[in-house]
Parts: C-alpha cells; structure tokens; sequence
C-alpha cells in the first residue's frame, strides 16, 4: 500500500540528503581555497549550475534523438506489440496511454495473457514516473499514443 503523505516526506528526505555531498565538496574547496563562507556558498552554488547544465544537455539531447529517430522507432515497435499481443481496438476518445492500459487490464472479457501483458506494460511506464524519469515516461507516451493510432487504423482498415 502506498500513501501520498508517505511518498511526499520520502521525496523531501532524499533532496535534503542529497545535498550532503555537494556541502561536503563546498566545504573542502573553501577550505583549500581559503574562501571562507563566501566560497562555501560560492561553490555550492556552482555545483547546482554544473548539475543543471548536466542535466540540460543530457535532456536536450535525448529529446533530439527522440525526434530524430527513436520516436520513429518506439512507435512501430509498440505498434507492432499491440498487433501481435492481440490488443483490443482503442475507443474514439481514450484519456491517454495509461487510460488505454488500464481499460484493457480490467477487462475481463480480454484474454488473460493479453491483461497481463497491459499490466506489465502500465507496470513499466507506472515505474518510470514514480523513479522520477518524468521525461522518458513522456516520450514513452508520446511513442504509445501515437501506436494506439496505429493500432486503431488497423481496425478500420480491415474492417
């Protein structure tokens, strides 16, 4: 069992011990730089620029690959799952690729393998959000909503 309250004093437990190691660092580079306090703040802050400038090229980049290729890729490959897993046809309207999941996994009129596999599935993309890989979840949903189009074309063009 999960609690809100439980996972939001878990998150702010992890920033502040997260920056244990950044104010040790601080702390030995004003130490050795004779900076004083000034320098301790200085160099902590220049860590935070360092991690998100890490983090804006690294974000940057993966979202440049995703456009240029990967997204191409995800979706003929998740296109492809859906056929060959059976998948029901995706209503007119669905609230995005979780809902889609989800819908599928409490069908009970699906094919159990079929909601085991929607399980693992909304598992997977449940997963990313939760380690806070907030970006690969929403390239995964952008790929998975795009092949849920995909997949509801099939429909229509075989029936």
């Amino acid at each position: 069992m999960q609690f809100e309250s439980k996972q939001k004093r878990t998150f702010w437990l992890n920033a502040a011990l997260g920056f244990v190691p950044d104010t040790l660092i601080s702390a030995a580079l004003a130490a050795a730089l004779d900076g004083g306090v000034p320098g301790f703040f200085f160099a902590f802050i220049g860590l935070q620029v360092l991690y998100f400038l890490i983090w804006a090229k690294n974000s940057i980049w993966a979202w440049t690959l995703f456009k240029l290729n990967g997204r191409k890729n995800l979706v003929g490959h998740i296109t492809d799952y859906l056929h060959k897993n059976k998948y029901p046809e995706p209503d007119d309207y669905e609230k995005s690729a979780d809902g889609y999941l989800s819908t599928v996994l409490a069908d009970e009129n699906q094919p159990v393998d079929v909601r085991l596999k929607a399980a693992a599935s909304l598992a997977e993309m449940n997963f990313m959000s939760t380690q806070g890989q907030v970006q690969n979840h929403m390239r995964l949903s952008i790929a998975y909503e795009e092949a849920l189009e995909n997949h509801k074309k099939s429909f229509t063009q075989s029936g």
